[in-house]
């Protein structure tokens, strides 16, 4: 009983932020402060070559990145760090990508800070590097969430979308590795097992739930391919076999019923195959142009109200750029001097919400990840 009222209090300052949401949203009063911030640096490098990433397919055809271990200082991170918790206080989840975050060579310094200043952190990994020095150094910093990458139990498919000789054996090897090390350590850390849906892996999704969905602190959190991010493979990866694919969100539903750790809702499950079949004809064909009419169609009144909860930050040449949502517009600059509190009250980022309440994208950032706020409750509890 008193870790449920633990876990509870623990969780106030995010319903609060809910509540200033939900106000700024349907009252002409702002007040709403991010809850949730992503921080990408893409110029980070990465030891993958994932079909379905941008960075993995220029890496396929040979293009040179300018990556490196440490594209934004580990002092310029800390002040970022700084900046958010003065912007939004207590309630604040801040999510890392990359390239790979355990290729960054000052990471474990800002997980440090983030503790300090008692800010739930998460990064997302690819799982290779899973070592018992980092999963050591993973259970000490106490850090909330770690994402892993994984898009089957199978080998072979898994390495047609993540094609590292081995890759399988190696995350799947960290992943337990650090399942039992949280269990030695008594860590809350919660560990969430990605998964994008493909033409490819869908069919193998359950297997995965059924591995891993039961143990304490474990999610799975399946998230359909984004044609819009990376389109040279939207041929190759989009789900055609709807019939079957309906049959698997069956499965999924039911598994989650039975009390599987699935991070999606039963709308969010269902609407994953209307996402598939928008964008497919008479004949089961994919085509880009379907998929746009038939979004433009169905988000007319989209109302997508993300900037008044989220931030996305991006590296950009040793710069940091402020983003309420990547297909807008940027709402500042980390070098313009200004600070983050500034810029999220600012008329510019006011602008840019007006223009994501109208937008009529379907994207997996909003669109397919609609949450009711019992559930996200529910998933809070589970993996505090």
């Amino acid at each position: 009983m008193r870790n449920f009222v633990k876990r509870l209090w623990s969780g106030f300052p995010f319903f609060l932020k809910e509540i200033s949401y939900l106000i700024s949203k349907f009252t002409p009063f702002f007040i709403a402060r991010p809850r949730s911030v992503y921080i990408s640096f893409y110029d980070l490098v990465c030891d993958g070559l994932c079909i379905m990433c941008s960075a993995g397919i220029a890496k396929k055809k040979g293009i040179k990145r300018n990556a490196s271990t440490e594209p934004i200082s580990g002092e310029k991170f800390a002040q970022l760090i700084k900046q958010l918790k003065k912007l939004s206080g207590k309630g604040l989840l801040v999510s890392f990508t990359g390239g790979e975050p355990l290729l960054y060579k000052p990471l474990f310094e800002i997980l440090e800070l983030c503790r300090k200043e008692k800010i739930k952190f998460s990064f997302t990994t690819n799982g290779y590097l899973l070592n018992d020095c980092n999963i050591k150094k993973i259970i000490d910093s106490k850090l909330f969430n770690i994402g892993i990458s994984i898009e089957s139990l199978n080998p072979e498919i898994n390495e047609k979308m993540r094609p590292v000789p081995n890759g399988t054996k190696k995350t799947l090897k960290g992943i337990d590795k650090l399942i039992i090390e949280r269990e030695k350590s008594k860590s809350d850390l919660s560990i969430n097992l990605k998964c994008v849906i493909t033409q490819l892996n869908y069919s193998t999704i359950p297997d995965l739930v059924k591995k891993y969905g039961k143990i304490k602190g474990v999610f799975i959190t399946p998230q359909p391919y984004n044609e819009f991010d990376v389109p040279e493979v939207a041929e190759k990866l989009w789900v055609k076999d709807t019939g079957k694919f309906r049959e698997v969100i069956n499965e999924l539903i039911l598994l989650k019923e039975q009390g599987y750790s699935i991070n999606a809702d039963l709308d969010t499950l269902k609407g994953f195959i209307t996402y598939f079949e928008s964008g497919l004809d008479e004949h089961g064909v994919y085509r880009r142009d379907l998929l746009k009419q038939s979004m433009k169609d169905k988000l007319i009144y989209n109302d997508c109200t993300i900037g008044y909860s989220t931030i996305f930050i991006y590296s950009d040449n040793g710069d940091l750029t402020y983003w309420l949502c990547p297909y807008m517009h940027s709402i500042g600059q980390f070098s313009e001097g200004k600070m983050l509190e500034e810029i999220w009250f600012s008329k510019k980022a006011m602008m840019v919400r007006e223009k994501t309440r109208k937008c009529l994208r379907f994207c997996n950032l909003s669109c397919t990840r609609k949450q009711p706020l019992l559930d996200k409750i529910l998933i809070y509890l589970r993996i505090k």
